[in-house]
């Protein structure tokens, strides 16, 4: 078997770990998004792909938003405990197949300074 067949499977082994059990969506793409609706109280964070939120309430919420190819607004928001009882944890597959942990910490001061997420309004 070549590397590139090993890859391919490696990918597909990934991307079918788990089953969907929600809805496959294919996100609009950048051209047929819907214009802009100026003037609205809350800015809806639905430029282009997709946009994931960490919003913090009594636990924590993590939100999945963007435009499905019907240019319909679609948001998946899962609920949670807030702090490290359940971390965020993310992952990113490259093309070889290979699974790239990104740390994600929701603590003012984590031990690991490179799990903080800065606030960019904050910085200069």
């Amino acid at each position: 078997m070549d590397a590139f067949r090993l890859a391919a499977e490696m990918r597909r082994a990934q991307f079918n770990a788990i089953k969907t059990n929600v809805h496959d969506i294919n996100v609009c793409k950048v051209k047929d998004l819907p214009s802009s609706e100026n003037g609205g109280f809350v800015d809806k964070h639905l430029d282009t792909g997709l946009c994931v939120m960490l919003h913090s309430t009594t636990g924590t919420v993590l939100e999945v938003r963007g435009y499905d190819e019907n240019g319909e607004e679609f948001s998946y928001k899962f609920h949670y405990q807030k702090g490290p009882s359940q971390p965020v944890a993310m992952r990113a597959v490259g093309t070889s197949g290979h699974v790239n942990k990104l740390k994600v910490c929701l603590e003012e001061d984590p031990k690991d300074k490179h799990m903080t997420i800065h606030d960019m309004r904050k910085s200069g």
